[in-house]
């Protein structure tokens, strides 16, 4: 339960102010649509508006636009398949109507459109919509009600309520840094008592790593694209350059984790007991992830700096007297550690720490 909790508390944190915004952009778009130019049905721009935000800080502006995309292009096919079979609904015309929509936006998802399914979902929804329940109402009409919940949207997330870029950055890594420590605790428990990796571990392991830095990767793109586009954060934007270039040795760094994940699940018959130095490293390695993840300033990059550093020397004394599955696990937490003094900049003294 304490967990579960726990989850909730962090989503709704990660959700943050867009669990208010997003409800606010959805009533003023009714309100332009409705009570300011006279829609008696305007479900196309709340519609948008929801969509575009939802409950995620992560590439609104891109989503907004796909939306925009998506409304316009369902609208145009959905009127033209109105259009020739006649004002009535059925079911012919709504699965032509689907069918075609359909294969246009797989036709047309290509770059930031095609990311994701919400262009061609929203594209083969808004046909559907404009002869199921479109009314007496226009394809211009309906139009006009997508444009006014997008642009609503791009108001918000870009003018008037842009989000803080840095900070998403920084959180995501943060998850990333956090999924390692756990993976390299788990690692060193294995050690110490001598066991083998389980399959299903191992497996899950890989896949929340690579979620996590998917995650990492639509918040460097969306904190580019908040400096790129909010005049509020204008004045971010070298420091998100500078920020997006020193978590670059993230992804590099999970993937020397994960090669360590698959060298503590090789076959039982093929490993030998890892030595006490290597015991060593991986605490000192756990260590360092766990300071990253704890203090994101210079102080904590230094600490984790010289843990590093610390679990390279001990995972270095690895001898082929050890057996080539010591020194394999020894040569990857070298790697590990490397990976880390580059993410805390400790090869260029110049740079600041990674999240700083």
């Amino acid at each position: 339960m304490s967990t579960a909790v726990r989850g909730v508390r962090q989503r709704m944190a990660l959700a943050g102010w867009t669990i208010v915004e997003t409800p606010v952009a959805v009533a003023l778009a009714w309100y332009v649509a409705h009570d300011l130019l006279g829609e008696p049905e305007p479900f196309f721009a709340p519609m948008a508006a929801v969509l575009s935000l939802s409950a995620t800080k992560l590439l609104r502006g891109q989503r907004a636009l796909q939306v925009l995309a998506g409304v316009t292009l369902g609208i145009g096919i959905g009127t033209a398949v109105k259009t020739v079979a006649g004002p009535l609904p059925s079911a012919a015309a709504i699965g032509l109507a689907a069918l075609i929509a359909l294969l246009v936006s797989v036709c047309l998802s290509v770059g930031f459109l095609g990311e994701g399914m919400l262009l061609v979902n929203q594209s083969a929804g808004s046909a559907i919509l404009m002869i199921a329940v479109a009314g007496a109402s226009t394809g211009t009409e309906r139009l006009l009600d997508g444009l006014i919940g997008g642009g609503i949207t791009l108001v918000i997330a870009t003018v008037l309520f842009p989000a803080a870029p840095l900070p998403l950055i920084r959180v995501a890594a943060r998850q990333v840094l956090a999924t390692l420590r756990d993976t390299a605790a788990h690692l060193e428990e294995l050690a110490n008592a001598g066991g083998v990796a389980d399959p299903h571990w191992v497996l899950d392991t890989g896949q929340r790593i690579h979620h996590q830095l998917a995650g990492l990767q639509q918040a460097q793109r969306t904190a580019a694209e908040i400096a790129g586009l909010s005049p509020r954060r204008w004045h971010d934007r070298s420091r998100v350059r500078r920020a997006g270039q020193q978590t670059a040795p993230l992804p590099l760094l999970a993937a020397s984790v994960l090669s360590l994940v698959h060298a503590a699940a090789g076959a039982p018959e093929a490993r030998q007991p890892l030595p006490a130095p290597l015991h060593q490293a991986l605490h000192e390695l756990t260590s360092a992830f766990t300071v990253l993840v704890a203090d994101a300033g210079e102080v904590g990059a230094g600490n984790a700096a010289a843990h590093a550093a610390r679990a390279r020397r001990l995972a270095s004394a690895a001898s082929p007297a050890d057996g080539p599955h010591p020194q394999l696990v020894g040569r990857l937490i070298e790697a590990c550690a490397d990976d880390t003094l580059r993410l805390t900049g400790t090869e260029d003294p110049t740079r600041r720490s990674t999240f700083g």
